[in-house]
């Protein structure tokens, strides 16, 4: 009896505030919200017939409103609510009809004003805009229509893009839609807008490719399914494997969109291995003109913020060599200059720094070292032990993928104490790296000292230098070769100050590192050689 009592207490609460709203006023029936808020947010008892208290149209004025609040708004919440509150009611919507009674389809429904309001940004928002649209589409659970809004976006595509993976199979079974039906706007097909979804619906994927997907279909950019998965942060090399699965050999997998780039042009530039692997061993791209990318191409990729975080440099440094060496094993090798902007992208965004106030032997503090224990890099190897290899004997244990794989599990790092993170990024990145800089820096060394001192000399002189010494010694090198073309050519212009200065800064620099360390060597032989002497 006492529950009955909450129940009609609540009604007539909520009819006396109804009464209070004056329908033509917007700012009364945002205020509306916000003083229903106590009443619907702890409804516990059954929902009565919202027809009791308001009419339909109020009903669909008042989602309308709700679905124009976004992620940052006050109202937000109370919007949200509201639209919880009347998809547990279990009130559905009935599109209205036209004269012989077919079901009007061109009109902007709450579904589509709510899609608008996304904010892609950030997670959370994304998370909470596509539970609000979900709970839109329990109340306009119709499916023998697709209502389409001003901009040709219709209920079809707004369930593709965020997820909803139940009304998109209901859709598609009933036959009600065409799975290549493009937003007549953005010229997005449905399987576009599913791949842009931030966390990529397999299902959603699997349900289009079934009912006849194009996969080769372009929208506005040029950019094929293909391209669309390749330029998204994730990485989701399966879906790109179910694409050239259903797709067959009637995928144009070298496509180019309207920058010129195809899908592995894309994959290189946002460093995704994963991809970069499934397109180059399942879909056979071809690296006949592949150009690898410039360092403007890759600021594109680091103009997201979170590639400054720390882990992120971590994935980068491992996910960029990997996809070298898959490239160098499919017969691309790159060429110096290819070396010489990766050691620019890692120098700009800091991969090898650490924190200042730690100690040379920080990895010894007892709170990380036990901390690094529980981390395993593979079996048998903890991240504890990573750190105490040499460089040499680390490449034999673990490969460029190892540390992939690492960088990407995200609580791995998150593990350790924030005060050693830095600086355990920047030594995993300095051990990794250690080859390829190596590797690419003798000859630029040989060339700046022009070739004065034995090979041997040199490589001593190299195996002493850190990465950060070792790019800055092929800047050098290539600066110097450019300012010789230059001269070479009479080509002189403005930058030409500008680039003798830098060209002289980097080769001071490795100059006096080389002239350093060459002492040190000279200095040891000596000994080696008084004591070989005197003994």
């Amino acid at each position: 009896m006492n529950r009955w009592f909450q129940i009609l207490i609540k009604i007539i609460t909520l009819k006396e505030k109804y009464k209070k709203v004056n329908w033509n006023i917007e700012q009364d029936r945002h205020d509306f919200f916000w003083e229903i808020n106590p009443i619907i947010c702890n409804w516990t008892e059954e929902i009565p017939n919202l027809l009791d208290i308001f009419r339909p149209e109020e009903i669909e004025r008042l989602l309308l409103d709700a679905a124009e609040y976004t992620f940052k708004d006050r109202n937000y919440v109370y919007g949200k609510r509201f639209i919880n509150f009347v998809a547990l009611s279990g009130y559905k919507i009935a599109l209205e009809a036209d004269e012989e009674g077919n079901p009007l389809v061109r009109r902007t429904t709450a579904i589509h004003v709510a899609s608008r309001r996304g904010e892609f940004s950030k997670v959370s928002a994304v998370l909470s805009n596509a539970d609000r649209i979900d709970k839109l589409f329990r109340i306009y659970n119709t499916f023998d229509a697709n209502p389409v809004d001003e901009f040709g976006r219709t209920h079809f595509h707004i369930a593709c893009e965020y997820g909803c993976d139940g009304v998109v199979q209901k859709y598609l079974v009933l036959g009600r839609v065409d799975a290549n039906f493009a937003c007549l706007s953005t010229n997005y097909a449905p399987l576009h807008l599913a791949l842009r979804d931030m966390f990529v619906n397999t299902d959603i994927v699997k349900y289009l490719l079934e009912h006849g997907a194009d996969t080769n279909a372009t929208n506005a950019d040029g950019s094929t399914p293909l391209h669309v998965i390749c330029k998204k942060f994730l990485e989701a090399d399966y879906v790109a494997a179910s694409i050239l699965h259903y797709g067959g050999e009637n995928v144009r997998i070298d496509a180019r969109d309207n920058m010129g780039r195809t899908p592995l042009n894309w994959a290189v530039i946002t460093i995704k291995p994963r991809i970069v692997h499934t397109l180059l061993y399942k879909g056979a791209a071809d690296l006949s003109d592949f150009v690898f990318p410039n360092e403007s191409d890759f600021e594109e990729l680091f103009y997201h913020k979170n590639y400054h975080n720390i882990r992120f440099k971590l994935r980068i440094v491992s996910g960029v060599l990997t996809i070298v060496e898959l490239l160098e094993t499919k017969g691309h090798e790159i060429n110096r200059s290819d070396a010489v902007t990766l050691m620019k992208v890692f120098a700009k965004h800091q991969v090898f720094k650490k924190s200042a106030y730690l100690g040379e032997f920080w990895y010894e503090d007892e709170e990380f070292a036990n901390a690094a224990k529980a981390l395993m890099m593979k079996r048998r190897l903890s991240l504890h032990d990573l750190i105490r290899l040499r460089p040499k004997e680390a490449a034999k244990r673990l490969d460029y993928d190892d540390y992939f794989k690492f960088a990407c599990i995200m609580y791995h790092l998150r593990k350790l104490p924030e005060k050693y993170r830095e600086a355990c990024s920047a030594h995993l990145c300095e051990k990794l790296s250690r080859g390829f800089y190596r590797s690419w820096a003798l000859e630029p060394f040989l060339e700046l000292i022009r070739y004065r001192l034995p090979i041997e000399c040199c490589e001593m002189i190299v195996d002493r230098l850190e990465n950060e010494d070792l790019g800055n010694i092929c800047l050098a090198a290539a600066l110097q070769r450019s300012s010789e073309e230059r001269r070479d050519t009479e080509e002189i212009d403005a930058e030409r100050p500008d680039l003798e200065m830098a060209t002289l800064q980097h080769t001071f620099r490795a100059f006096f590192l080389c002239l350093l360390l060459f002492s040190v060597v000279c200095t040891f032989i000596v000994i080696q050689w008084c004591m070989y002497v005197y003994i």
